[in-house]
């Protein structure tokens, strides 16, 4: 396997890419790891040879977990079946609906445009941490205008003396990495406790050391840490355990929340008066990086007083029901969509083990994904794993080869990353060509 690509940047990966979640394929693609390799990491993932490896594929295959088992994921991939649907009958009445999928798809990252890096200033010293702030901005429609009913949550960062360092969006791709840098320090933090007492001493410092300096302030890793920074932050918070293990929480609700409880969540006048009309806007749009900021606004006052993360407060603090009532919500919405699925004519053989998988492990993950953990809930039911040494047979398609498949239903995992590959080009095609 020599050929890898990520169609449409739903999920985050670092810029040189080990491994990535592609959400159009449901595959994990492991560039660093062969076959063989992940044989020794079953036997013993938290020896030192391998731990690194393990920690690597669970941030992947949380990816994966959010994709399938949260609300907005599951909606997601409707939107993305549907689209795939239409094209490949030549819906021409409906290719609107690929135009608000590839909108969806493309405001999980905003884009660059949205993103500004004023300078670079590494940090190498604790008393040296950036400091930040908060505004919003407003996105542009299909023609170039501003649109003030469209607002945008922005986080900013600069260097302990006030030098400008990068405005980012608060986007769902920061919610989306809060949960899988999560995942991967609860691995680092089981490796570093199977070592003996006199080891873990200095193991913990070095890594403490290694995800503040190196993760936290990371400009070139910024969309990895903007949920952790405003959780911290916010909820005042030192300890970057703690900070990311209440972030990730709190980013898995937001993505679990569904729309209509969204509206009803109180806004605080003295925090957000500047905003104006934006904050009912983005709460109106579900727009999911104000809501988590605005959750955790919600929340702070209980938690500074108690100094212990409790769901219950949480949802009280936002007006929301409680975690069975959001609960039996989001598994009825679940059961909408997977009934949708089955109405699709091609691909629902592909698509729909995903999402009663998903529905399941919602079942058994809770709210917030805290109730079991994810390396348990899914055996059985891993996604496909490509190694950089797994077997795929690449192929081109031709426009008239790719339509006469119809209907399209069980693919081997070669035909279906080449017939996902030939999909995409089409509906980023039309994306592109729309207008012109």
């Amino acid at each position: 396997m020599t050929k890898f690509r990520q169609i449409g940047k739903l999920f985050p990966t670092l810029k040189r890419t080990v491994a990535s979640y592609d959400p159009a394929t449901f595959y994990i693609y492991l560039e660093d790891i062969a076959e063989a390799d992940l044989v020794k990491i079953r036997e013993n993932p938290l020896s030192t040879d391998n731990v690194e490896h393990i920690k690597t594929l669970f941030h992947e295959m949380r990816h994966y977990v959010d994709h399938v088992a949260t609300l907005w994921g599951q909606q997601l991939i409707l939107k993305y079946l549907k689209s795939l649907n239409i094209r490949l009958q030549g819906d021409i009445a409906n290719f609107k609906t690929i135009i608000e999928y590839k909108n969806s798809e493309n405001q999980l990252f905003y884009l660059n445009y949205y993103t500004e890096e004023y300078n670079y200033i590494s940090v190498d010293r604790m008393d040296r941490r950036w400091q930040w702030s908060t505004t919003s901005g407003i996105k542009f429609d299909a023609h170039g205008s501003s649109d003030e009913t469209k607002p945008i949550p922005f986080i900013h960062f600069k260097t302990f003396d006030n030098k400008p360092l990068m405005r980012m969006p608060i986007s769902i791709a920061s919610l989306l990495e809060t949960n899988s840098t999560s995942e991967e320090i609860k691995w680092h933090m089981a490796h570093i406790a199977q070592l003996s007492e006199t080891e873990q001493p200095f193991h913990l410092k070095f890594y403490g050391n290694e995800v503040l300096l190196k993760l936290l302030y990371n400009q070139d890793l910024a969309i990895y840490n903007v949920a952790v920074h405003l959780a911290a932050n916010i909820l005042n918070i030192s300890d970057f355990i703690e900070a990311f293990n209440i972030s990730s929480s709190i980013a898995t609700l937001t993505l679990n929340l569904p729309n209509n409880l969204v509206k009803n969540i109180p806004v605080k006048d003295e925090k957000f008066k500047a905003w104006g009309n934006r904050c009912q806007h983005m709460l109106d749009n579900n727009e999911h990086g104000f809501i988590y900021f605005l959750l955790l606004e919600n929340y702070a006052p209980i938690f500074r007083e108690s100094k212990k993360f409790n769901l219950a407060e949480l949802l009280e603090a936002s007006n929301l029901p409680d975690e069975e009532t959001i609960s039996k919500q989001v598994l009825a919405e679940m059961d909408i969509i997977i009934e949708e699925a089955y109405q699709q004519v091609n691909l629902k053989e592909t698509f729909i083990p995903n999402l009663e998988n998903g529905r399941l492990f919602f079942k058994e993950l809770g709210l917030i994904f805290k109730k079991n953990f994810i390396e348990k809930i899914i055996v059985g039911k891993t996604p496909t794993l490509i190694c950089n040494d797994t077997d795929i047979q690449f192929h081109s398609f031709r426009d008239k080869e790719l339509f006469d498949l119809r209907p399209i239903k069980d693919l081997t995992v070669s035909e279906w990353y080449n017939v996902s590959d030939a999909i995409n080009k089409k509906l980023t095609q039309l994306y592109e060509v729309r207008g012109v």
